[in-house]
């Protein structure tokens, strides 16, 4: 294996050449505060090796008083008996270091060269010389001092990075400029193949998502990740890089990745609030996210946000506290991750918007050496991908934007993208979670979803919204955080037009001769995937067929189900009263062929399928999932079934309704008027913008509990 330096420049055990360096820079080592501690062990003395996490924990807390009583005399005193006992913890000798250069003690940089010879693999302790150096000795010192480290490029990503920023401090140019180069080199080289793979088997063959999330875990690791057995000790170094005056202790019982965010976001929370005191822009651009434009209720009304917000004059776009929103701009994570990914490119383009996708942006805006992701370069082999991808290609491109207000919308963008907001300096970011809690859909769960959430909402500019009163109580349970500083804001939907082109029709034209003129016509408008339950779906229709003989049955809608849903019709001997319409863009046609909408989600957000129905003059029956119950008037303009109704139980409900024509009639509407009162654009669009307003304001943490 090829090494990053000679052998022959080191002492034996890897120690750097003392003499040379030592003469260089004018030290004396006796001046090294833990010089003492490394005289020979008595006889018969065994050195421990490694702390526990206790003696870790005493030593955080001697750090703790001796800072806050901001005594000198104590930080050796009190600490030398724990390095004492554990020589080969590079952690304890980094925390007396750290309190000499806090407290500006002239013995700080013999320490940081002591701990920099004994543990040449610490690239934190090789910063903190270079740093100390160049104040106190000047740019020669620190030649010297790179040369006797480094004295060819170093090809480990974190001695890469050391090397890069050293050269950089000391203006040579070409070296740093070589090296960030390097480095931007090995970001680029991702393990794309993997992600490929894992959106196949999603897709494609429905594997349990667990296992898709393992891939994705591969994926984000692959390329920058340590060897396993050498993730513990990398994982101590990186988040002692990140440690400071509040930084948190370390929880041996935590994933690496969240040990790491909870270090990282703790650093840059503290810079955000010192930059926010700075006066506010009075205009800026408006930018929203999303992860694709795919057809699905949550990406319609994201698509309605953009559309009506771009149709408004800049004096309807002026916020109540004066800030000005300019320019509307629409990112997505990427066009191309599902079949229908660009399903809504076309709507906004016709309203004057331009689409983009983040990843086809260049990683750290084309330069590495300049990008406001430079110092997190160390966490991100930690992170999980999407978090670690949207740091790469979104923070620097955010920056040059200078965005007034960023609005992030739904729980996998807001994990993926919230840590490049907060980096980019954004001073204004809306969460949009939409719908139930990552926790209450475990298939999509991934532990960092609770650090990144709570982190950010610890941010000041930082709010959260939702679009139903069930999802702010089950996020503030969740976040532990007052239910009363999440906004609720309903969908604003409009009704969908019954034009069409000449395929519909014809399609239906054929359904209706196959299954009888005036025959009463169930309908549903969803992604086919687990979440929706379709196979629940075609279990209630063919028990409806037991009631009901003449009913007939249409999906519109296409995902990774679709397949399984026409299998289980044939087998259930119903899927020739079925008609599988697929993805299209005549959604207000075929609701004008239904006589009732059935959605039997096991979770929910506020499902547009169900407004647009009511406003088509349709009654629904739907599962009481999330915010379900916040769109419908229970037995005036639908019904609602438990979320574990049987199909047995469905089937009655609507036979029961079938037989009842008049109510029915009345049903219609009444929900034709409920949804249009309910759910107009207009006000959505008010309250929208009174929540970028919002986000102005926010200067404090949201209240946990038991604070207000």
């Amino acid at each position: 294996m090829k090494r990053a330096f000679p052998r022959s420049r080191l002492l034996p055990g890897l120690r750097w050449c003392r003499p040379d360096i030592l003469s260089s820079v004018g030290l004396d080592p006796a001046s090294d505060p833990l010089a003492e501690v490394f005289r020979p062990a008595p006889l018969g003395r065994v050195v421990k090796r490694r702390p526990s996490r206790e003696v870790r924990a005493q030593a955080h807390a001697i750090r703790d008083a001796v800072r806050a009583a901001d005594c000198r005399n104590a930080t050796v005193d009190q600490l030398l008996p724990l390095v004492r006992e554990y020589p080969q913890s590079e952690e304890l000798q980094k925390i007396v270091a750290r309190l000499l250069t806090e407290l500006n003690d002239e013995r700080a940089l013999e320490a940081w060269l002591g701990i920099s010879m004994r543990f040449p693999a610490s690239m934190d302790a090789f910063r903190n010389l270079v740093d100390l150096v160049l104040r106190s000795k000047g740019k020669a010192a620190v030649r010297t001092i790179v040369r006797a480290r480094f004295p060819r490029m170093p090809a480990r990503l974190d001695q890469l990075l050391a090397y890069a920023e050293a050269c950089d401090a000391i203006g040579q140019t070409d070296d740093s400029g070589a090296a960030f180069g390097l480095v931007a080199r090995a970001f680029s080289k991702r393990k794309e193949a993997w992600l490929l793979f894992a959106a196949w088997l999603e897709e494609e063959i429905g594997m349990h998502r667990s296992v898709v999330t393992l891939l994705r875990r591969i994926a984000a690791g692959a390329w920058l990740g340590p060897p396993l057995l050498q993730e513990d000790k990398r994982l101590h170094a990186v988040i002692s890089d990140f440690e400071h005056v509040d930084a948190v202790a370390l929880n041996g019982s935590s994933l690496a990745s969240v040990r790491v965010l909870e270090a990282l976001f703790d650093r840059i929370l503290d810079d955000r609030r010192r930059a926010l005191s700075a006066p506010a822009p009075t205009s800026g651009k408006l930018v929203l996210l999303t992860g694709s434009l795919g057809a699905g209720g949550a990406e319609r009304q994201f698509v309605t946000t953009a559309v009506g917000l771009r149709a408004m004059s800049l004096q309807q776009r002026t916020l109540p506290d004066g800030l000005v929103l300019d320019e509307v701009h629409v990112v997505a994570r990427s066009l191309v991750d599902r079949e229908d990914g660009s399903f809504y490119v076309a709507d906004l383009q016709r309203a004057g918007i331009q689409v983009e996708s983040y990843r086809e942006w260049p990683d750290f805006g084309g330069d590495l050496a300049s990008s406001v992701a430079r110092p997190t370069l160390r966490a991100l082999g930690f992170l999980p991908w999407s978090t670690a991808e949207a740091v790469i290609k979104l923070s620097d491109r955010l920056k040059e934007m200078k965005p007034a207000v960023v609005h992030i919308w739904q729980d996998g963008l807001v994990y993926a993208a919230g840590l490049a907001a907060l980096l980019a300096g954004v001073p204004r970011i809306v969460l949009s979670g939409r719908s139930t809690p990552p926790p209450d859909r475990r298939e999509n769960y991934l532990v960092e979803y609770d650090v990144i959430y709570k982190s950010l909402l610890q941010a000041p500019g930082v709010v959260l919204s939702v679009n139903s009163r069930h999802a702010a109580g089950r996020y503030a349970n969740w976040l532990d955080i007052d239910e009363r500083a999440i906004v609720v804001m309903p969908n604003g939907v409009a009704p969908l037009s019954i034009e069409a082109g000449s395929a519909s029709p014809a399609m239906f034209s054929t359904f209706e001769a196959r299954t009888g003129q005036g025959a009463m016509t169930i309908g549903s408008v969803m992604r086919l995937d687990e979440v929706k339950r379709p196979l629940l779906w075609v279990d209630a229709a063919a028990a409806i067929l037991v009631r009901v003989p003449t009913m007939r049955f249409i999906v519109v809608g296409d995902g990774p189900y679709r397949k399984r849903m026409l299998r289980r019709a044939t087998k259930l001997g119903v899927a020739s009263r079925c008609l599988f319409v697929g993805r299209t863009a005549d959604v207000g046609y075929w609701l004008s062929k239904m006589d009732l909408l059935m959605l039997l989600s096991e979770h929910e957000g506020l499902p547009n399928a169900l407004i647009e129905a009511q406003l088509a003059g349709v009654p629904v029956i739907a599962s009481a999932a999330g915010g379900t119950a916040e769109t419908v008037i229970p037995g005036k303009t639908g019904l609602v079934t438990s979320v574990k109704a049987t199909p047995d139980e469905i089937a009655n409900k609507i036979a029961a309704l079938a037989g009842e024509p008049d109510r029915l009639k009345n049903m219609a509407s009444e929900a034709r008027t409920w949804a249009m009162q309910a759910f107009p654009i207009p006000r959505m669009l008010s309250n929208t913008l009174n929540l970028y307003a919002a986000a102005g304001v926010t200067s404090e943490p949201h209240v946990t509990r038991g604070e207000s």
